[in-house]
């Protein structure tokens, strides 16, 4: 009867779902293992053989040691400060990962900052030797027809095994080396495990906690933002360039890239501060008037700016300005501030000035800064 085919078609039909639900099941569990599958077939196998002669009249034990491709770490860091106490505490991290086609389980794991795999020697520095240029030769051109296409390359079989087992696979990271008079080892007190699959597996090798002195900055000619500074000492032992995840009062801030230098002191910023108000007052500057009305060999810029602290507490500023340099004799710059400025050239950059000041909760501070640039008038400036 219709109804019972019907029933028939409706069996059939949820039949067909639940076989498809396993089949997807069946993928979901296969497709890792088809992975795990390709990466070591895609590896250039390799057996070693270690004969060992033993004269002593005793037995002992033997330790054999080698080195193997596939492994490295690269560190990485995490910073937190606590905005109202100014404790800041960087923590080094390593994240460790390897794909040497056999899983390390809670073993003893030494990183050190040496790198086999870069040069071991630095290059021959040659001579250099100057000539004169000689005169250029006129030199006859003509338009060449187009070239022929090139022809289509077909893309190979997706395993081509016979291909495929001459291919090494990469290191993930730099492969690392062990300890040496001019390298830094981190020794993982506690057995751990890294599979070859690599999996990155994250390890701390300590932190620094120091008391961190907090500052605004902010450089209103060429953004209305203020920044949360935080600057403390370099903490010791050597520390590798890396990523830094950033925390303030418990939330998470961003990246930025870590590259510490020799500087005594070193500051990280914490994010913009929406309670502190910059307002850019005037900024003039005879050169880009429509009107003409500049005086000619001589060009006048004028900027103000405003600072306003919407804060419960007192915050120490610092405002930086890029101020014009020259170093041609032709060309005079007179430059004036209100208030003076507190510091010149600016962590040993040429003509960047700052303003430092502490601003009470509700109070503002205005700056001033005033360039002459006189220069013949035969000549045009260039910035």
């Amino acid at each position: 009867t219709a109804a019972a085919i019907r029933t028939a078609t409706e069996n059939a039909a949820l039949s067909a779902l639940q076989i498809d639900r396993q089949i997807k099941a069946i993928n979901n569990e296969l497709e890792p293992l088809v992975r795990e599958r390709d990466r070591i077939e895609g590896q250039q196998q390799s057996t070693l053989s270690v004969t060992v002669e033993v004269s002593a009249g005793a037995p002992d034990a033997v330790h054999l040691t080698y080195q193997v491709a596939g492994p490295g770490w690269t560190p990485s860091y995490r910073a937190t400060l606590d905005t109202k106490t100014g404790k800041m505490v960087v923590e080094r991290q390593a994240l460790v990962a390897q794909a040497t086609g056999e899983d390390w389980s809670k073993v003893r794991l030494s990183l050190a900052t040496g790198q086999p795999g870069r040069n071991t020697a630095p290059d021959v520095t040659g001579s250099w030797r100057i000539s004169i240029k000689p005169p250029l030769q006129k030199v006859f051109t003509y338009d060449a027809p187009p070239p022929p296409p090139a022809p289509i390359a077909l893309a190979a079989p997706a395993l081509q095994r016979d291909v495929r087992a001459n291919v090494q696979r990469a290191p993930l990271y730099d492969v690392q080396s062990f300890t040496g008079n001019f390298d830094t080892e981190f020794a993982i007190s506690n057995p751990v495990s890294v599979p070859s699959s690599g999996l990155r597996v994250a390890m701390t090798l300590g932190e620094d906690a120091q008391n961190a002195q907090l500052s605004v900055e902010t450089t209103p000619a060429t953004t209305t933002k203020a920044w949360l500074m935080a600057q403390i000492s370099r903490p010791a032992g050597v520390l590798p360039p890396g990523k830094m995840s950033l925390y303030r009062d418990g939330a998470f801030i961003g990246e930025n890239w870590y590259a510490p230098d020799a500087a005594e002191k070193q500051a990280l910023a914490f994010g913009t501060d929406d309670l502190t108000d910059v307002t850019i007052l005037t900024s003039r500057d005879n050169a880009e008037s429509d009107d003409r009305t500049g005086t000619p060999g001589k060009r006048l810029i004028s900027r103000s700016y405003q600072i306003t602290n919407h804060h419960a507490v007192p915050i120490s500023y610092h405002v930086l300005e890029a101020t014009p340099t020259t170093s041609e004799v032709k060309i005079r710059i007179d430059k004036k501030f209100e208030p003076p400025v507190s510091e010149t050239d600016w962590q040993h950059r040429e003509g960047v000035i700052a303003w430092k000041f502490d601003l009470d909760p509700g109070k503002s501070q205005t700056l001033r800064a005033n360039y002459t640039i006189d220069f013949p008038k035969s000549e045009k400036l260039q910035d």
